[in-house]
């Protein structure tokens, strides 16, 4: 039965995401911009399968949950943030990663998964982000996808800079 993986359609859309983000933001594959990239496949993944589960057609069921990260371990917010050394997950690619997919999943929530999906394909199709980026430069690069999309004074545009907040990503160093 050999590809439970690519049976579950959020997974498949997952990879493919990766694929998008490397021939845009390229973001490296370590530290805060590594888990940016997974948080970014987890985003996009729940847009094409529409719940806030990660893998729940897996035989061993969901690996991860963008409206609680915490349930698989994970923190959702910068309080929990893990700093970690390379030598671990890449320097927590998988454990930090749901600090920004939580942010969007809030943006959602409250906007729309269309509009969301749209902010997050903008900003790495207008190339707001640079391989290097960290969570405050994703918040920023939301925000101006935001701005772009909708207006500076749009709810679009506010709910970004909300859903930030509320993770604990600040718009400035």
């Amino acid at each position: 039965d050999g590809l439970p993986f690519a049976r579950a359609l959020d997974v498949v859309a997952h990879e493919m995401t990766h694929g998008v983000i490397q021939f845009t933001a390229g973001l490296d594959y370590k530290f805060q911009p590594g888990a940016i990239n997974e948080g970014l496949a987890d985003v996009m993944a729940c847009m094409v399968d529409p719940d806030w589960l990660l893998g729940e057609d897996l035989p061993g069921g969901p690996i991860r949950d963008l409206e609680n990260p915490q349930k698989y371990g994970i923190p959702g917010t910068m309080s929990g943030y893990r700093t970690m050394p390379l030598s671990r997950d890449n320097g927590g690619v998988h454990e930090n990663m749901g600090i920004p997919s939580r942010a969007f999943q809030l943006a959602a929530a409250s906007i729309g998964r269309e509009k969301t999906a749209r902010i997050v394909y903008l900003m790495l199709d207008a190339l707001y982000l640079t391989p290097q980026a960290q969570f405050t430069d994703l918040r920023l690069a939301a925000a101006q996808s935001a701005v772009d999309l909708f207006g500076a004074d749009s709810p679009e545009t506010a709910a970004i800079k909300t859903s930030f907040d509320t993770v604990g990503i600040p718009d400035g160093p």
